[in-house]
Protein backbone atom coordinates (compact mmCIF):
# COMPACT_ATOMS: atom_id res chain seq x y z
CA UNK A 1 0.00 0.00 0.00
CA UNK A 2 1.26 3.54 -0.70
CA UNK A 3 1.99 6.21 2.36
CA UNK A 4 -1.20 8.13 1.25
CA UNK A 5 -2.76 9.31 4.21
CA UNK A 6 -5.64 7.87 5.11
CA UNK A 7 -8.01 9.92 7.31
CA UNK A 8 -9.50 8.89 10.95
CA UNK A 9 -11.22 5.86 9.75
CA UNK A 10 -8.14 4.42 8.27
CA UNK A 11 -7.41 3.13 5.07
CA UNK A 12 -10.22 2.57 3.09
CA UNK A 13 -9.69 -0.22 0.51
CA UNK A 14 -9.29 -2.42 3.66
CA UNK A 15 -12.26 -1.02 5.02
CA UNK A 16 -14.07 -2.42 1.66
CA UNK A 17 -12.67 -5.64 1.60
CA UNK A 18 -14.01 -6.47 5.48
CA UNK A 19 -17.49 -5.41 4.43
CA UNK A 20 -17.52 -7.02 0.84
CA UNK A 21 -16.10 -10.57 2.07
CA UNK A 22 -19.28 -10.44 4.40
CA UNK A 23 -22.05 -9.94 1.45
CA UNK A 24 -23.62 -13.35 1.99
CA UNK A 25 -24.22 -13.01 5.68
CA UNK A 26 -25.48 -8.93 5.08
CA UNK A 27 -27.85 -10.70 2.54
CA UNK A 28 -29.26 -12.69 4.83
CA UNK A 29 -29.00 -10.79 7.97
CA UNK A 30 -32.14 -10.10 9.59
CA UNK A 31 -33.12 -6.68 8.62
CA UNK A 32 -33.33 -3.98 11.50
CA UNK A 33 -35.44 -0.71 10.93
CA UNK A 34 -36.93 2.11 13.36
CA UNK A 35 -40.21 3.18 12.58
CA UNK A 36 -40.89 6.74 13.44
CA UNK A 37 -44.20 7.24 11.74
CA UNK A 38 -46.07 4.44 9.77
CA UNK A 39 -47.05 4.98 6.75
CA UNK A 40 -51.05 5.17 6.64
CA UNK A 41 -52.29 3.28 3.20
CA UNK A 42 -50.60 0.15 4.07
CA UNK A 43 -53.09 -2.50 3.06
CA UNK A 44 -55.83 0.29 2.09
CA UNK A 45 -54.98 0.49 -1.89
CA UNK A 46 -53.10 -1.74 -2.74
CA UNK A 47 -49.54 -0.44 -4.39
CA UNK A 48 -49.12 -1.32 -7.66
CA UNK A 49 -45.92 1.25 -8.28
CA UNK A 50 -43.35 2.36 -6.05
CA UNK A 51 -41.03 4.94 -7.16
CA UNK A 52 -37.36 5.39 -5.22
CA UNK A 53 -35.54 8.19 -5.44
CA UNK A 54 -32.22 9.07 -4.52
CA UNK A 55 -28.53 9.80 -5.45
CA UNK A 56 -25.97 7.31 -5.08
CA UNK A 57 -25.90 4.78 -2.71
CA UNK A 58 -28.96 5.58 -1.68
CA UNK A 59 -30.49 5.62 -5.12
CA UNK A 60 -28.80 1.74 -5.68
CA UNK A 61 -30.91 0.43 -3.00
CA UNK A 62 -33.27 1.37 -5.16
CA UNK A 63 -32.19 -0.15 -8.33
CA UNK A 64 -31.75 -3.60 -6.35
CA UNK A 65 -35.04 -3.72 -5.10
CA UNK A 66 -36.70 -3.15 -8.84
CA UNK A 67 -34.04 -6.09 -9.73
CA UNK A 68 -35.97 -8.59 -6.67
CA UNK A 69 -39.09 -7.23 -7.98
CA UNK A 70 -38.82 -7.56 -11.47
CA UNK A 71 -36.66 -11.36 -11.16
CA UNK A 72 -39.49 -12.66 -8.45
CA UNK A 73 -42.50 -11.44 -11.27
CA UNK A 74 -43.85 -9.14 -8.58
CA UNK A 75 -47.06 -7.39 -9.89
CA UNK A 76 -45.27 -4.15 -8.29
CA UNK A 77 -44.18 -2.22 -10.74
CA UNK A 78 -40.55 -0.11 -9.62
CA UNK A 79 -38.95 2.92 -10.67
CA UNK A 80 -35.74 4.87 -9.56
CA UNK A 81 -35.24 8.33 -10.34
CA UNK A 82 -32.02 9.79 -9.70
CA UNK A 83 -33.30 12.97 -10.51
CA UNK A 84 -35.08 16.42 -8.46
CA UNK A 85 -37.01 17.66 -11.71
CA UNK A 86 -40.07 14.70 -11.10
CA UNK A 87 -42.05 17.36 -13.32
CA UNK A 88 -40.04 15.62 -16.23
CA UNK A 89 -40.89 12.21 -15.27
CA UNK A 90 -44.76 12.85 -14.00
CA UNK A 91 -47.55 14.39 -14.21
CA UNK A 92 -49.79 15.63 -11.51
CA UNK A 93 -52.13 13.30 -12.29
CA UNK A 94 -49.82 10.15 -12.09
CA UNK A 95 -48.23 11.60 -8.81
CA UNK A 96 -51.84 11.30 -7.20
CA UNK A 97 -52.61 8.06 -8.05
CA UNK A 98 -53.27 6.10 -4.90
CA UNK A 99 -51.44 2.94 -6.24
CA UNK A 100 -48.36 4.89 -5.83
CA UNK A 101 -45.71 5.37 -3.31
CA UNK A 102 -42.85 7.65 -3.77
CA UNK A 103 -39.93 6.57 -1.19
CA UNK A 104 -37.21 9.33 -0.83
CA UNK A 105 -33.87 7.33 0.21
CA UNK A 106 -31.35 9.59 1.30
CA UNK A 107 -28.72 7.95 3.91
CA UNK A 108 -27.58 11.01 5.16
CA UNK A 109 -30.42 13.00 5.25
CA UNK A 110 -28.90 16.07 3.93
CA UNK A 111 -28.09 15.48 0.00
CA UNK A 112 -30.29 18.42 -1.88
CA UNK A 113 -31.97 16.63 -4.67
CA UNK A 114 -33.75 14.12 -2.79
CA UNK A 115 -34.80 17.43 -0.34
CA UNK A 116 -36.30 19.57 -3.63
CA UNK A 117 -37.59 16.44 -4.89
CA UNK A 118 -39.54 16.10 -1.13
CA UNK A 119 -41.28 19.44 -1.38
CA UNK A 120 -42.62 19.19 -5.12
CA UNK A 121 -44.13 15.82 -4.24
CA UNK A 122 -45.31 17.09 -0.62
CA UNK A 123 -47.36 20.10 -2.46
CA UNK A 124 -49.39 16.72 -4.53
CA UNK A 125 -49.19 13.60 -2.92
CA UNK A 126 -49.29 12.17 0.50
CA UNK A 127 -48.06 8.85 0.12
CA UNK A 128 -44.77 9.75 0.86
CA UNK A 129 -42.39 7.44 2.37
CA UNK A 130 -38.98 8.64 3.74
CA UNK A 131 -35.94 5.78 3.92
CA UNK A 132 -32.71 7.44 6.36
CA UNK A 133 -30.27 7.08 8.69
CA UNK A 134 -31.57 9.74 11.33
CA UNK A 135 -27.79 10.77 11.91
CA UNK A 136 -26.46 13.89 11.98
CA UNK A 137 -28.15 16.66 10.91
CA UNK A 138 -31.43 14.70 9.13
CA UNK A 139 -33.38 17.35 7.14
CA UNK A 140 -35.29 15.32 4.91
CA UNK A 141 -36.29 12.85 8.06
CA UNK A 142 -37.15 16.17 10.12
CA UNK A 143 -39.51 17.34 7.29
CA UNK A 144 -41.26 14.25 6.93
CA UNK A 145 -42.23 13.82 10.05
CA UNK A 146 -43.05 17.65 10.07
CA UNK A 147 -45.59 16.91 7.51
CA UNK A 148 -47.19 13.81 9.28
CA UNK A 149 -45.21 11.52 6.04
CA UNK A 150 -43.78 7.82 6.72
CA UNK A 151 -40.51 7.69 8.07
CA UNK A 152 -38.11 4.60 8.70
CA UNK A 153 -34.63 4.43 9.77
CA UNK A 154 -31.43 2.34 8.87
CA UNK A 155 -30.08 0.19 11.49
CA UNK A 156 -27.30 -1.18 9.81
CA UNK A 157 -25.30 -4.08 11.93
CA UNK A 158 -22.58 -2.56 9.36
CA UNK A 159 -21.27 0.68 7.82
CA UNK A 160 -19.03 2.51 7.22
CA UNK A 161 -19.54 6.64 7.99
CA UNK A 162 -17.49 7.40 4.62
CA UNK A 163 -18.66 5.31 2.05
CA UNK A 164 -22.71 3.70 2.50
CA UNK A 165 -22.07 1.74 -0.50
CA UNK A 166 -19.79 -0.88 1.56
CA UNK A 167 -22.89 -2.05 2.77
CA UNK A 168 -25.33 -1.48 -0.62
CA UNK A 169 -26.55 -5.06 0.44
CA UNK A 170 -27.32 -4.92 3.44
CA UNK A 171 -29.25 -1.91 2.48
CA UNK A 172 -31.07 -3.61 0.22
CA UNK A 173 -31.92 -6.73 2.65
CA UNK A 174 -33.22 -3.56 4.75
CA UNK A 175 -35.53 -2.30 2.38
CA UNK A 176 -37.13 -5.44 1.98
CA UNK A 177 -38.21 -5.46 5.41
CA UNK A 178 -39.53 -1.92 4.95
CA UNK A 179 -41.29 -3.20 2.38
CA UNK A 180 -42.92 -5.91 4.20
CA UNK A 181 -43.82 -3.29 6.49
CA UNK A 182 -45.73 -1.22 3.78
CA UNK A 183 -47.81 -4.25 2.37
CA UNK A 184 -45.36 -4.13 -1.17
CA UNK A 185 -43.52 -7.47 -0.43
CA UNK A 186 -44.61 -10.67 1.33
CA UNK A 187 -43.14 -13.17 3.94
CA UNK A 188 -41.92 -15.30 1.25
CA UNK A 189 -39.04 -12.39 -0.10
CA UNK A 190 -37.14 -13.58 3.61
CA UNK A 191 -36.43 -17.01 2.60
CA UNK A 192 -35.67 -15.65 -1.29
CA UNK A 193 -32.70 -13.66 0.76
CA UNK A 194 -31.62 -16.56 2.50
CA UNK A 195 -31.24 -18.97 -0.76
CA UNK A 196 -29.33 -16.02 -2.35
CA UNK A 197 -27.17 -15.84 0.41
CA UNK A 198 -26.37 -19.62 0.27
CA UNK A 199 -25.85 -19.24 -3.33
CA UNK A 200 -22.97 -16.52 -2.55
CA UNK A 201 -21.83 -19.07 -0.26
CA UNK A 202 -21.46 -22.26 -2.57
CA UNK A 203 -20.22 -19.61 -5.35
CA UNK A 204 -17.46 -17.76 -2.93
CA UNK A 205 -14.13 -18.46 -5.25
CA UNK A 206 -13.59 -15.48 -6.56
CA UNK A 207 -9.95 -15.79 -7.53
CA UNK A 208 -10.14 -15.18 -11.14
CA UNK A 209 -10.76 -11.07 -9.97
CA UNK A 210 -7.01 -10.32 -8.91
CA UNK A 211 -6.28 -12.12 -12.35
CA UNK A 212 -8.76 -9.65 -13.84
CA UNK A 213 -7.82 -6.70 -11.76
CA UNK A 214 -4.01 -7.01 -13.09
CA UNK A 215 -5.06 -6.83 -16.43
CA UNK A 216 -7.01 -3.42 -15.90
CA UNK A 217 -3.94 -1.41 -14.74
CA UNK A 218 -3.72 1.78 -16.56
CA UNK A 219 -6.92 1.25 -19.16
CA UNK A 220 -9.52 2.78 -20.03
CA UNK A 221 -13.02 0.55 -18.82
CA UNK A 222 -15.57 0.02 -20.73
CA UNK A 223 -18.47 -1.99 -19.53
CA UNK A 224 -21.56 -3.75 -21.46
CA UNK A 225 -24.38 -5.59 -19.98
CA UNK A 226 -27.84 -5.86 -20.64
CA UNK A 227 -31.13 -4.13 -20.29
CA UNK A 228 -31.62 -5.58 -16.59
CA UNK A 229 -28.11 -5.72 -15.04
CA UNK A 230 -27.41 -2.01 -17.15
CA UNK A 231 -29.74 -0.20 -14.78
CA UNK A 232 -29.30 -2.40 -11.38
CA UNK A 233 -26.10 -4.65 -11.11
CA UNK A 234 -23.77 -2.08 -13.26
CA UNK A 235 -24.39 1.16 -11.79
CA UNK A 236 -23.20 -0.48 -8.12
CA UNK A 237 -20.18 -1.77 -9.88
CA UNK A 238 -19.47 1.50 -11.78
CA UNK A 239 -19.52 3.33 -8.23
CA UNK A 240 -17.17 0.51 -6.94
CA UNK A 241 -14.30 1.75 -9.54
CA UNK A 242 -15.32 5.18 -9.17
CA UNK A 243 -14.85 5.20 -5.29
CA UNK A 244 -13.58 2.49 -4.25
CA UNK A 245 -10.45 1.77 -7.40
CA UNK A 246 -10.92 5.27 -8.40
CA UNK A 247 -10.84 4.43 -11.43
CA UNK A 248 -13.29 6.26 -14.41
CA UNK A 249 -15.69 3.69 -16.34
CA UNK A 250 -17.87 4.06 -19.01
CA UNK A 251 -21.23 1.67 -19.91
CA UNK A 252 -23.66 1.06 -21.86
CA UNK A 253 -25.79 -1.58 -23.45
CA UNK A 254 -24.66 -4.81 -25.77
CA UNK A 255 -26.96 -3.83 -28.77
CA UNK A 256 -26.63 -0.17 -28.17
CA UNK A 257 -22.89 -0.69 -28.46
CA UNK A 258 -22.93 -2.45 -31.84
CA UNK A 259 -25.53 0.47 -33.36
CA UNK A 260 -22.85 3.17 -32.43
CA UNK A 261 -20.10 3.33 -29.93
CA UNK A 262 -18.12 0.66 -32.07
CA UNK A 263 -17.28 3.10 -34.35
CA UNK A 264 -15.34 5.04 -31.96
CA UNK A 265 -14.05 2.46 -30.59
CA UNK A 266 -12.59 0.80 -34.01
CA UNK A 267 -9.70 3.57 -34.40
CA UNK A 268 -9.18 4.46 -30.58
CA UNK A 269 -4.85 4.42 -29.64
CA UNK A 270 -5.77 4.27 -25.80
CA UNK A 271 -5.72 1.12 -24.03
CA UNK A 272 -8.84 -0.08 -23.86
CA UNK A 273 -10.68 -3.21 -21.77
CA UNK A 274 -14.55 -4.10 -22.65
CA UNK A 275 -16.05 -6.01 -19.94
CA UNK A 276 -19.02 -7.89 -21.69
CA UNK A 277 -21.45 -9.17 -18.58
CA UNK A 278 -24.47 -11.86 -19.48
CA UNK A 279 -27.14 -13.25 -17.57
CA UNK A 280 -27.06 -17.08 -17.39
CA UNK A 281 -30.45 -16.17 -19.73
CA UNK A 282 -29.94 -13.55 -21.54
CA UNK A 283 -31.34 -13.25 -25.16
CA UNK A 284 -29.86 -16.01 -27.60
CA UNK A 285 -28.69 -12.83 -29.60
CA UNK A 286 -26.45 -11.35 -27.31
CA UNK A 287 -24.12 -14.21 -27.84
CA UNK A 288 -24.33 -13.24 -31.79
CA UNK A 289 -23.69 -9.56 -31.11
CA UNK A 290 -20.32 -10.39 -28.48
CA UNK A 291 -18.97 -12.89 -31.19
CA UNK A 292 -19.24 -10.36 -34.05
CA UNK A 293 -17.86 -7.66 -32.01
CA UNK A 294 -14.79 -9.52 -30.71
CA UNK A 295 -14.25 -10.72 -34.61
CA UNK A 296 -14.61 -6.96 -36.32
CA UNK A 297 -12.21 -5.85 -33.37
CA UNK A 298 -9.64 -8.21 -33.87
CA UNK A 299 -9.30 -6.72 -37.09
CA UNK A 300 -9.00 -2.99 -36.85
CA UNK A 301 -6.28 -0.81 -36.68
CA UNK A 302 -6.48 -0.96 -32.67
CA UNK A 303 -6.38 -4.50 -32.26
CA UNK A 304 -3.44 -4.24 -30.01
CA UNK A 305 -5.28 -1.25 -27.67
CA UNK A 306 -8.28 -3.23 -27.37
CA UNK A 307 -9.24 -6.41 -25.28
CA UNK A 308 -12.79 -8.43 -24.50
CA UNK A 309 -13.34 -9.95 -20.66
CA UNK A 310 -16.52 -11.69 -21.05
CA UNK A 311 -18.19 -12.66 -17.48
CA UNK A 312 -21.22 -14.82 -17.26
CA UNK A 313 -22.28 -15.87 -13.99
CA UNK A 314 -22.62 -19.33 -12.98
CA UNK A 315 -26.58 -20.58 -13.51
CA UNK A 316 -29.30 -20.14 -11.21
CA UNK A 317 -31.97 -17.44 -10.28
CA UNK A 318 -31.52 -14.22 -11.47
CA UNK A 319 -31.07 -12.17 -7.98
CA UNK A 320 -28.74 -14.99 -6.70
CA UNK A 321 -26.06 -14.16 -9.91
CA UNK A 322 -27.04 -10.85 -9.86
CA UNK A 323 -25.65 -10.94 -6.50
CA UNK A 324 -23.01 -12.82 -7.30
CA UNK A 325 -22.25 -10.64 -10.10
CA UNK A 326 -21.66 -7.77 -7.64
CA UNK A 327 -19.56 -9.69 -5.40
CA UNK A 328 -17.46 -10.53 -7.86
CA UNK A 329 -16.61 -6.85 -9.49
CA UNK A 330 -16.36 -5.50 -6.20
CA UNK A 331 -13.50 -7.74 -5.62
CA UNK A 332 -12.12 -6.71 -8.88
CA UNK A 333 -12.10 -3.27 -7.75
CA UNK A 334 -10.72 -3.88 -4.76
CA UNK A 335 -7.47 -5.77 -6.40
CA UNK A 336 -7.18 -2.78 -8.58
CA UNK A 337 -6.97 -0.09 -5.94
CA UNK A 338 -4.79 -2.22 -3.88
CA UNK A 339 -2.24 -2.38 -7.26
CA UNK A 340 -2.73 1.05 -8.26
CA UNK A 341 -3.83 2.99 -5.11
CA UNK A 342 -4.81 6.56 -5.31
CA UNK A 343 -5.28 8.87 -2.26
CA UNK A 344 -9.38 10.31 -2.00
CA UNK A 345 -9.78 13.80 -2.45
CA UNK A 346 -12.99 13.93 -0.60
CA UNK A 347 -14.49 15.14 -3.92
CA UNK A 348 -18.00 13.52 -3.69
CA UNK A 349 -18.52 15.04 -0.22
CA UNK A 350 -17.40 18.84 -1.92
CA UNK A 351 -19.02 18.53 -5.45
CA UNK A 352 -22.25 17.31 -3.92
CA UNK A 353 -22.24 19.97 -1.47
CA UNK A 354 -23.09 17.71 1.57
CA UNK A 355 -20.41 17.66 3.93
CA UNK A 356 -22.00 14.53 6.06
CA UNK A 357 -19.39 12.21 4.08
CA UNK A 358 -16.39 14.96 4.80
CA UNK A 359 -13.64 13.50 6.68
CA UNK A 360 -13.41 16.38 8.95
CA UNK A 361 -16.81 16.15 9.79
CA UNK A 362 -16.98 12.36 9.98
CA UNK A 363 -14.31 12.61 12.71
CA UNK A 364 -16.49 15.41 14.36
CA UNK A 365 -19.54 13.38 14.69
CA UNK A 366 -16.95 10.44 16.00
CA UNK A 367 -18.22 7.76 13.23
CA UNK A 368 -16.39 4.77 12.80
CA UNK A 369 -16.45 1.41 10.71
CA UNK A 370 -18.80 -0.52 12.17
CA UNK A 371 -18.61 -4.81 11.48
CA UNK A 372 -21.21 -7.37 12.82
CA UNK A 373 -20.28 -8.39 16.75
CA UNK A 374 -18.14 -5.13 17.49
CA UNK A 375 -18.80 -3.67 20.97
Amino acid sequence: MSDTPSGPLGDRVERFKLLNAKMAEQVTRTASYRCLSPYPHAGKNRVRRIVMMGMGCSAVVGDLLRLFLFAEHSHVEARVINDYRLDWYFNDEAIADPHTVFVMCSYSGSSQEPLIAYNYLAARTKNIVVWSSGKGGDELEARALADGHAAFQWQLEEEDPEYPLFSAVEFFASATAICRELGILTETSDSLLKRSGQFLADNEDLTGAAALAERLVGRDLLVLSNPIWDESVVKLIRMYFNEIAMVNIATNLIHEFTHSQIAAVGPTLRPLSILVLRTPSGHPFEEDRVAAMKSLLSRCPSAGNVDVHEFKAPEGPLLDTSLHTLHFFASVAAHLSEIDEKPSFELISNASGNPWYNQGSIKDRGDQTRLAGDE
